[in-house]
């Protein structure tokens, strides 16, 4: 009786507090969509299922094909992974921001504080940049610019799945001694070839509009 007595108080504090996995750092942990590669060791709180990698690591998401890298990492499966110096890669390109929230419910990437997208002919920075899965379309806001090509703009668009973006006003578009400008909503319609060679047109044709019409004012 008296080893039973003693046994349970240690029994509870070990479920009331957060424990760590004592996997070895490096190895692979596989759940039901996640793949992690920790860093270091994995703090697992027992009460929120919450783990955090304290010395980051990777998170690869199959189901989407996208690969998160980060020195500080927190997720819940099913639910969220946040990520503090980020590098994301996936059939998109890559995104890097100093923090990002992935929401699984929506199947939304939102990188803050400053964010810098690679697309396949694009390199845009941006206030906050906002990666949709589902609607593979990225959406940039706040100081958009880029220096090749030379732009500037207070949002843009970029279809994911298609080679198309639209730059939304005030914008400016330089190419080579020319350049265009838009007045706060007007709009700029960018497109590539495979090369990557950019064209823009100030008259939006009406497949582009309708294309982004759910992420436009």
């Amino acid at each position: 009786m008296s080893l039973r007595r003693s046994f349970l108080p240690l029994f509870l504090l070990a479920l009331s507090a957060s424990v760590a996995w004592a996997a070895p750092v490096g190895t692979p942990q596989d759940f039901a969509a996640l793949t992690v590669r920790p860093s270091g060791p994995e703090e697992l709180d027992l009460t929120t299922g919450v783990t955090t990698l304290p010395q980051g690591g990777e998170i690869s998401y199959r189901e989407e094909g996208v690969t998160l890298v980060g020195s500080f990492i927190r997720y819940l499966e099913g639910d969220f992974i946040e990520v503090e110096t980020a590098v994301v890669r996936g059939d998109f390109g890559t995104l890097t921001s100093p923090s990002l929230r992935f929401e699984f419910a929506s199947q939304r990437l939102r990188a803050a504080q400053g964010a810098t997208f690679v697309g396949e002919a694009l390199g845009l920075g941006a206030d906050t940049i906002e990666i949709d899965l589902k609607g593979d379309v990225a959406v940039l806001s706040g100081g958009v610019t880029s220096t090749t090509p030379e732009l500037s703009g207070e949002r843009a668009l970029i279809d994911l799945s298609g080679r198309q973006a639209l730059l939304v006003g005030p914008y400016r578009y330089q190419d080579g001694p020319f350049a265009l400008r838009g007045d706060a909503g007007e709009l700029l319609a960018l497109t590539w070839d495979a090369a990557g060679a950019l064209s823009a047109e100030t008259q939006v044709p009406a497949a582009v509009r309708l294309r982004f019409a759910p992420f436009l004012p």
